[in-house]
């Protein structure tokens, strides 16, 4: 064997290595796009009640399933490396703002999937806003409470813990008005 048909040897070992390695990689890719994306799971749906789940909000206190009585609540679920998140951030921070100012809450869940600390920390940025934010890892404990498979998902819970609404984009979330409600009856 000659010089260059033993580097041509060498080249064509490590192109296989490389793309042995390219498509074991891009089948765990596929696995976790159809575990964020697959539009045929959904979460609980309406009339269904919120199991009991513990969390940590981004800025510290806790968050329980006990937060979600005495108020209608509007519950976000957005994921680090999901498109369709991200197109609709502008209008899930506007609804969650809109809760707030209208008397309900505001929960937004991010989930990081890919455990990037900088990625996770940019979209909880991109959310925060006066309702609370919580962080936790894919499979949390109030994806569970909710079922969500999909993101982003989106809920409005009533002060009993049950479903309102599960529309399946941000700009289909109902407004939410109590204080005007309130002021209207006084």
């Amino acid at each position: 064997m000659t010089l260059p048909e033993a580097v041509l040897a060498v080249i064509l070992v490590a192109n296989l290595f490389l793309t042995f390695g390219v498509v074991r990689r891009l089948r765990d890719h596929t696995t976790r796009f159809a575990a964020l994306e697959n539009p045929l799971e959904g979460g609980l749906g309406v009339g269904e009640t919120v199991a009991d789940f513990h969390a940590v909000a981004a800025e510290g206190s806790a968050v329980s399933a006990a937060d979600l009585h005495d108020s209608v609540t509007v519950v976000s679920f957005v994921a680090t490396g999901c498109h369709s998140c991200e197109e609709q951030l502008p209008t899930i921070r506007s609804k969650a703002d809109d809760a707030v100012a209208g008397g309900a809450r505001s929960m937004i869940v991010v989930v990081n999937v890919r455990a990037e600390r900088e990625e996770a920390d940019q979209l909880i940025a991109a959310v925060e806003g006066p309702g609370t934010v919580v962080e936790e890892p894919l499979g949390g404990s109030m994806q569970t409470a909710f079922g969500v498979k999909r993101y982003p998902s989106f809920f409005l819970v009533g002060p009993d813990r049950t479903v309102m609404a599960t529309p399946g984009a941000a700009d289909a979330l109902p407004t939410v008005e109590l204080r005007r409600t309130a002021e209207l009856r006084s």
